[in-house]
């Protein structure tokens, strides 16, 4: 772009604004505008450069006013002091002809309204008070929200009349509008690929999947034992899913490779929740850590596979100690000096993980008989959806009727970072425990 042409785009645009507010406007009344700037941060990003492309910004700003001159004729415009300075040449003009007596009229009202993901970017003169001062955050759009926009969506597209909208919603969870019509979408093209002009609940499943995963890539030699390996290990997860997390649904498991990922188990809350409990953090790291579990109880071994599993496991438990005040302590224990994790607080986390990792191993021990038969089913199948997993479950249950009570979990029981002893004096002290220095 040449030097000068953002601050005339900018002029010619509230220029226009300005003109169709003296087109609608009411007799005796200077008009009025609406205009709406779509990502906002591109013209108005800060000026003093923040996180790279601010800050290449801010190269460009003291590159002779380079860069930010469409963000200076921006505030011009939106500034009360500038309210007559655009057409003030005209009636200068106009009166010195003759053409125009009297004072000059107030310019139209441009009422200014800014769409943008990066808040926190935007120049600080763009949102001080007279400005943009007023932010609205808008959230993804809650159950009966993506309810209807689902339903708005599928009415422009031929569908399986059966297929579950419950589900799809619950699957949804988080989505913006945007992303459920670009599923959608992708779910047509899927169902097309396997010969079908309409779209079935497992095409929307696989659609999510090629956007979040990538595409399905079987691998064609495979070998029985690595195949069996996976199936165990996405079992491992399952069942652990199904026994742990009552409030959540399993939408798939599978064992066909999806971008850089041998295997995946997905399930999803049945219902949005807006609290996180202690319960449901333990449980999940319990699934993570079921694949792992499965690998040393069931197959004798253990595989590099989990290794995802196991940071996702090492995370959560970091954050259950260390942040959200759930482990033997309140206190929000402090990054150690190098910016890492405290010691303390690693030391927590590794007694967590033991205490889980022991009651998962227990979980799948007393559950065996649901692992080898969701592994089979997966390994006959290669992909199971939530409706399929239900009935493998309800089968394994109804066969083995002594093993199908529900899994009762032991109380998770962390060391202390500190505890009381009794001082010289006979009085008590505060001293570390001995394991945790």
């Amino acid at each position: 772009m040449w030097f000068g042409v953002d601050a005339l785009i900018v002029m010619s645009l509230f220029r226009k604004a300005r003109g169709l507010a003296r087109k609608y406007a009411l007799p005796g009344t200077p008009g009025a505008t609406i205009l709406f700037v779509d990502e906002l941060d591109s013209i108005g990003m800060s000026r003093g450069g923040v996180q790279g492309g601010g800050q290449q910004q801010g190269m460009m700003g003291g590159m002779m006013g380079m860069g930010r001159m469409g963000l200076n004729t921006m505030l011009n415009q939106m500034d009360s002091l500038g309210q007559h300075v655009e057409d003030r040449w005209r009636h200068k003009l106009g009166r010195w002809l003759g053409f125009i007596r009297g004072p000059v009229p107030p310019k139209p009202v441009v009422f200014v309204i800014g769409a943008t993901n990066r808040p926190d970017v935007l120049d600080p003169a763009l949102v001080r008070p007279g400005r943009l001062d007023r932010k609205l955050q808008v959230y993804e759009p809650d159950g009966d929200g993506r309810r209807d926009i689902i339903q708005h969506y599928l009415k422009a597209k031929a569908h399986d009349p059966e297929i579950d909208l419950g589900l799809m919603v619950t699957d949804s969870i988080g989505w913006t509008p945007v992303e459920i019509k670009t599923i959608i979408n992708e779910a047509l093209i899927v169902a097309h690929d396997q010969g079908r002009d309409f779209i079935t609940y497992k095409d929307w499943l696989n659609a999510r999947d090629v956007r979040m995963l990538g595409l399905k890539q079987p691998i064609a030699s495979l070998s029985a034992k690595d195949k069996r390996t996976i199936a165990y290990h996405e079992a491992g997860h399952a069942v652990a899913a199904r026994y742990l997390g009552k409030e959540d649904r399993i939408n798939k498991a599978s064992i066909i490779r999806m971008g850089d990922a041998l295997g995946v188990v997905q399930w999803s809350p049945r219902e949005e929740r807006y609290q996180l409990h202690a319960q449901e953090m333990e449980e999940r790291i319990m699934i993570s850590l079921g694949s792992r579990a499965v690998e040393e109880n069931i197959l004798g071994t253990k595989t590099a596979n989990a290794s995802h599993d196991l940071q996702s496991a090492t995370s959560i438990a970091m954050a259950y100690v260390g942040q959200f005040g759930m482990g033997p302590t309140l206190l929000a224990v402090p990054m150690g000096p190098l910016g890492g994790p405290s010691p303390q607080v690693l030391r927590l986390a590794d007694a967590l993980l033991d205490s889980l990792y022991d009651d998962t191993k227990r979980l799948m021990r007393e559950k065996e008989y649901a692992v080898h038969a969701v592994a089979q089913a997966l390994i006959q199948r290669g992909e199971l959806i939530g409706p399929e997993l239900d009935d493998i479950f309800v089968y394994a249950d109804e066969a083995n009727p002594e093993k199908s009570a529900p899994f009762l979990r032991r109380p998770v029981e962390l060391p202390k970072l500190f505890e009381e002893e009794p001082s010289m004096n006979g009085s008590l002290s505060a001293t570390k425990t001995a394991e945790l220095i």
